[in-house]
């Protein structure tokens, strides 16, 4: 993954607000230093009858808060377990107020790190959330700031809450992603920063590569919270959720698959083979079964996205929710139709496919067709009456997949595409390709790379229900309509929708 420089403006974030006092009283450095003997103090704050320290004595780093009373200070917190261990101490550390405290790192792994606790009503001080800030390009030109927050909250059965945002210079929201709920009931006592341990929580950090975050120990309890009776093997983070290898009471071995978004969905496998083991080699997020490297990703459903014959006893083969596509120098062309791998929970896991002939027998193209038009480079008129006189909402490409709702004579009544945001009208029939095997060549379809923070549309309408557009490639463009506006498929996801001929991204062919 590419790495990132730091966003220096963050330091406004860190500056020490008017109210703080730079050097806390005589008083809490005479109580740090009898507690802590020639300690080397980071950081300090005081506001009022609060202080803060951070400190390193005897190679660990240290979070004392103290609070006086009566004109005595005693410490409240007192941890070598606030703190990153292997890092250098806070490069900032402030309160403020009484009863809100924040700490920063710059620089780490090419990021900066904000913490942030509180004294609630008991007279006890919480963790309360964690941000990663990231400078991002988001063209040529212009920089923006990509923060990541994770939010502790008792509710919603104990969980972090985390969200991911993307603002210009300008501080102009781009984007922001649906928060994910990672379950955390075990951590619930351990927000008390008494007894806090950084190490227990899943740390943010820029990852490298899928399921790097978060970590094991992270996922072995998550697992044993969701799921008492069963016993953890393995599991990483992969999309929007938690893939966890488990074994049933009765030794059955399954995949069970949580939804971090607001579904909160846990979803469970059909029995897998009992050696299967999750991470192959470079494929951190990808089952071993029976010889096949196989990635399951969320598409709808969960289902079979990639298999590769990582033993040299099967092709690889891409898979999304409706199309099968082949190695190198087939990959332009797609097998459309059901397949058996869309939805784990009814897999047969021992009769995997291990070429793209296998996959293309295993597919039902019935109900659907394909546009064909006599030369690849003409379009399909979409009417809105069976009549050639009647009015076109749009033009489509060879390969666009259509469902059949019915025939009327010369024409068929079709929808075109089967997910996302479609349109339904009637195409003349002699140009579908009804064919048992159904393929649809992507080198037909022009490919379509959304501008940064551009919006995928319900209809030709800005006013339509409209949603951000988080993956910018991979699409193709299977229909104008009109001169403004074209009909966007990716058939990796199954996601369809309409776009803007302006938010095509600059270059795009």
């Amino acid at each position: 993954m590419k790495r990132i420089m730091i966003f220096l403006l963050i330091l406004i974030c860190t500056a020490l607000p008017a109210q703080a006092e730079d050097t806390p009283d005589q008083a809490v450095l005479t109580l740090i230093q009898a507690e802590y003997p020639n300690c080397t103090i980071g950081q300090a704050d005081q506001w009022g009858d609060t202080a803060a320290v951070a400190l390193e004595h005897d190679g660990k780093k240290i979070l004392c808060i103290m609070e006086s009373q009566n004109g005595q200070w005693r410490m409240t917190v007192n941890s070598s377990t606030i703190l990153l261990p292997d890092e250098d101490l806070p490069t900032s550390l402030y309160l403020d107020t009484d009863e809100t405290l924040f700490w920063t790192y710059l620089g780490l792994n090419d990021c900066s790190f904000h913490f942030h606790a509180a004294r609630e009503q008991d007279g006890y001080w919480y963790f309360k959330d964690e941000i990663m800030q990231q400078q991002v390009e988001l063209d040529e030109t212009a920089r923006g700031i990509r923060e990541t927050m994770m939010t502790w909250s008792d509710r919603l059965g104990s969980c972090l809450i985390v969200t991911e945002s993307e603002q210009d210079e300008n501080e102009n929201l781009i984007y922001q992603k649906e928060p994910l709920y990672f379950p955390a009931a075990w951590l619930m006592e351990k927000t008390d920063l008494r007894f806090f341990n950084i190490c227990e929580l899943p740390f943010l950090m820029e990852i490298e590569y899928p399921g790097q975050w978060p970590e094991y120990t992270y996922l072995q309890a998550a697992a044993a919270q969701l799921m008492p009776s069963y016993t953890y093997r393995d599991g990483a983070m992969s999309g929007n959720t938690l893939q966890f290898l488990m074994d049933k009471p009765d030794g059955t071995r399954v995949l069970a698959v949580y939804d971090l978004t607001g579904q909160r969905e846990m979803t469970e496998s059909s029995a897998l083979p009992k050696d299967t083991y999750y991470g192959v080699e470079n494929f951190t997020t990808s089952l071993g079964v029976n010889g096949l490297c196989v990635t399951i990703e969320n598409y709808g459903t969960n289902g079979v996205t990639y298999l590769d014959g990582y033993m040299n006893r099967a092709e690889s083969l891409r898979i999304g929710p409706m199309v099968v596509g082949g190695n190198e120098g087939y990959d332009h062309l797609l097998y459309f139709g059901k397949h058996p791998w869309r939805d784990i929970r009814y897999i047969n896991w021992n009769s995997l496919p291990i070429n793209r002939e296998e996959a293309a027998k295993a597919m039902d193209t019935s109900g659907y067709a394909l546009v064909d038009n006599p030369d690849p480079k003409d379009r399909l008129h979409l009417r809105e009456r069976p009549d050639r006189e009647s009015k076109s909402v749009g033009k489509y490409y060879s390969g666009t997949p259509v469902v059949i709702h019915g025939i009327r004579g010369d024409w068929a009544e079709v929808t075109v595409l089967d997910s996302g945001f479609v349109q339904t009208g009637y195409m003349m029939k002699k140009y579908l390709d009804f064919s048992g095997r159904l393929v649809i060549d992507l080198d037909i379809m022009p490919d379509w790379h959304f501008r940064s923070g551009a919006i995928l549309y319900g209809w030709t309408d800005e006013n339509s229900y409209r949603q951000p557009v988080i993956s910018q490639y991979e699409w193709k463009v299977v229909g104008i309509i009109g001169d403004d506006w074209v009909h966007v498929w990716n058939p990796w996801t199954g996601e369809a929708g309409f776009a803007r001929v302006a938010d095509e991204m600059p270059g795009n062919g």
